[in-house]
């Protein structure tokens, strides 16, 4: 992306960018990512489009060694850590020795093998990564949070409408009611109704009015069949209240950064920009203790990039064209790197019907293959048809 476009950008109301702001300027399949040949390839780039002003990374390791090789040649431009990934070390620094969050992560993934073909389904966690686990803390935090906002609301309808006296029903109200009242209420063993005014009904004809009007509501909180369920499944959740509302907290103060610099960029007075952001921000020590690590980040990276001119923070938008990518991708038979890797540049592009015209009219899909075939020669699939055909191969010996 250009810093003329970037520029454009942010004085338009739409600041965020969009894929179509991006232009992939190189795309190359590797075997391997070592420092050395990540520095050539932005060399090779270099002197196809020019030298770059600033390059945002994430600090993996072979990508940083080649950045750093490059920079040691070139000087002037600026090298920015990525503030997502920056905030998924923090959150990494954080839990990873933390066994309270520990057993919160081994619970949801635990819940969601448990709940995923139930009538609990769309209560179900979301999924977790193999890999950079620490970038989607916002996503388990918040399904916690709204798992207790679920909780409060009292209604278990959609996770079943059925009312039963059970045995169970009767274990729970052990040390509810007195011996008379669970009395009564073992002489309706096998009761049930399909919804709650039903089973009121049936409840006040079989033990009475009067107990029915005191004991009521806890008899049919303990005979519903969706509460037992969810608190059978996702009662656990409540042990985590207070880290979810700890989390919430750093997260917000995380996000707030975020739109920040997705808004008004980096630059040299992004650390005070934010400090008068936040200057009304609560005593927590959690709120405070983030705080002070963005602000460190902000100067830190704020006063690398030239005064009056603003740079990225963030390469989320990079991010997210691979994403749209493994969805693409995610229709090959088999999981490989091949010819759909073409859809990066599909993504960045805002397609018109002139433009697919000249794309059929110049380019040839037996140019495509031969691409395909020096780039990733054979592919995995073809390899498999031929290792598992039925055909038998003779050797015929002269």
């Amino acid at each position: 992306m250009s810093y003329q476009k970037w520029s454009e950008k942010l004085k338009s109301n739409k600041k965020n960018l969009e894929h179509h702001d991006l232009e992939v300027l190189a795309l190359e399949v590797l075997d391997t990512t070592k420092g050395e040949i990540i520095e050539s390839r932005i060399n090779n780039l270099a002197n196809t489009v020019g030298k770059p002003l600033q390059i945002i990374s994430d600090h993996g390791r072979d990508i940083k060694k080649g950045i750093e090789l490059y920079i040691s040649q070139n000087t002037g431009i600026v090298y920015t850590y990525d503030f997502t990934h920056q905030v998924a070390l923090w959150f990494k620094q954080e839990l990873s020795n933390n066994q309270k969050f520990q057993e919160f992560f081994h619970q949801c993934n635990l819940t969601r093998s448990q709940i995923q073909q139930t009538a609990l389904s769309f209560l179900i966690p979301p999924a977790q990564r193999s890999k950079a686990r620490y970038h989607n803390i916002e996503l388990l935090v918040n399904w916690g949070l709204k798992i207790l906002q679920y909780w409060k609301k009292q209604d278990f309808s959609l996770i079943s409408t059925k009312f039963i006296i059970d045995r169970e029903t009767l274990f729970i109200l052990r040390e509810k009611l007195d011996q008379t009242s669970l009395g009564k209420l073992s002489k309706c063993l096998g009761t049930q109704a399909s919804d709650f005014s039903s089973f009121y009904q049936v409840l006040r004809d079989k033990i009475g009015r009067k107990l029915c009007r005191q004991k009521g509501q806890i008899i049919s909180q303990a005979s519903e069949v969706g509460r037992r369920k969810f608190l059978e499944k996702l009662g656990w959740v409540f042990t985590y209240e207070k880290e979810l509302q700890i989390y919430a907290e750093i997260l917000e103060v995380f996000t707030l950064a975020k739109k920040q610099l997705l808004q008004q960029g980096l630059h040299q007075e992004s650390q005070q920009d934010w400090l008068e952001l936040t200057e009304n921000f609560s005593d927590s020590p959690w709120i405070q203790s983030s705080k002070q690590k963005v602000s460190q980040y902000l100067n830190l990276e704020g006063q690398k990039v030239p005064r009056s001119r603003t740079f990225l923070a963030t390469s989320d938008i990079i991010e997210s064209i691979f994403g749209k990518y493994k969805i693409f991708s995610s229709f090959s038979p088999c999981s490989e790197i091949n010819e759909m890797i073409l859809t990066l540049l599909l993504s960045t592009t805002e397609l018109t019907s002139d433009q697919v015209l000249q794309a059929m009219e110049s380019i040839q899909s037996a140019d495509v293959t031969a691409w395909s075939k020096e780039v990733f020669g054979q592919s995995m699939l073809s390899k498999r048809k031929v290792a598992f055909s039925t055909q038998k191969n003779y050797i015929k010996v002269a």
